[in-house]
């Protein structure tokens, strides 16, 4: 099996209040398996973010190389995900 990066998701910020009680600065790291204590909604929403930044790759839309940010789909409770690439296994 191809060797894949570890990535970090923090939350960045919130805009509301997030239905599962998440707070600003709640980490996972992310390795071979789901996170547990995730909501499945956002781990939909950063899903295809986590499987470029595991394979080593960018979105061409990223401001810094191995960091993205993605929202949470709810839009009365804006929660923003910050994804960062921490190394390889």
């Amino acid at each position: 099996m191809r060797k894949t990066n570890k990535v970090r998701v923090r939350i960045k910020s919130i805009e509301g209040k997030c239905p599962m009680k998440f707070k600003v600065g709640r980490t996972w790291v992310i390795d071979k398996t789901t996170p547990g204590g995730m909501c499945q909604s956002a781990y939909q929403a950063i899903f295809s973010a986590l499987r470029v930044l595991r394979f080593g790759g960018s979105q061409p839309w990223d401001k810094k190389k191995g960091i993205a940010s993605v929202c949470c789909p709810d839009p009365e409770n804006r929660v923003v995900y910050e994804l960062e690439r921490i190394g390889k296994k």
